[in-house]
């Protein structure tokens, strides 16, 4: 049982140290100035991205070996996609709906 518990604490002291490089070497992949809103698969390898780079907007056609700008958007096309709200915003707004409606009906 000690062997157990002493493997065990190295196992979880090693992932500890692992996960710590990680986190060093990788600080992009943490960054909010960049910011993947939707990604549409074509191909096994190839998708169209919709990336935020700080206020400005890519469509990206991202494949196994490269990736490419396909269009910078413009103000209107901007506009129209910050308005657009994901189906989930949508859905817990009816929801809750739903559910001060069915607390009134009761009372």
């Amino acid at each position: 049982m000690l062997q157990f518990l002493l493997a065990l604490g190295i196992l979880i002291g090693l992932l500890y140290v692992m996960y710590i490089f990680v986190r060093r070497r990788v600080p992009f992949a943490f960054s909010k100035d960049v910011q993947v809103l939707q990604k549409h698969y074509i191909d096994r390898n190839t998708s169209i991205v919709l990336v935020k780079v700080l206020d400005e907007y890519y469509y990206l056609l991202v494949s196994h070996s490269s990736c490419s700008v396909l269009k910078k958007l413009s103000e209107q096309e901007i506009s129209r996609i910050e308005a657009k709200e994901s189906f989930s915003k949508v859905f817990f707004k009816k929801l809750s709906k739903m559910q001060e409606r069915d607390r009134e009906d009761r009372e």
